[in-house]
């Protein structure tokens, strides 16, 4: 029972991780908020630089209403008025040519 426990343990981190990138030296094209189609705020930014992944539209999309979306804005604009690039950005994507969601930003000195 272990062993099945442990397996399917297994089976779903390499799921997950499997669509979990990062990417680095990304400059900000567009940063946007708005209301998506669940009547929620949505933010979203699309850098100038090509992502690796297929993201639809090239762009990545935030919960613009958490704290953690709200920190992810606010990096963003400061990054975009300072003309900084960002260092970092992790994001996932839960199917090739699909939405892709922003979890981390990160500006370097």
């Amino acid at each position: 029972m272990n062993k099945q426990i442990l397996l399917f343990f297994l089976l779903v981190t390499a799921s997950i991780n499997s669509f979990a990138i990062t990417e680095y030296n990304k400059s900000v094209a567009t940063i946007g908020v708005g209301v998506n189609l669940n009547a929620s705020l949505s933010g979203n930014f699309k850098p100038v630089e090509k992502l690796t992944t297929n993201c639809l539209y090239n762009v990545l999309y935030f919960d613009a209403t958490s704290d953690i979306g709200k920190a992810i804005y606010s990096t963003l604009l400061m990054a975009k008025a300072g003309r900084k690039k960002l260092s970092r950005i992790d994001y996932f994507q839960a199917q090739n040519g699909q939405i892709c969601t922003l979890t981390y930003v990160e500006i370097a000195n």
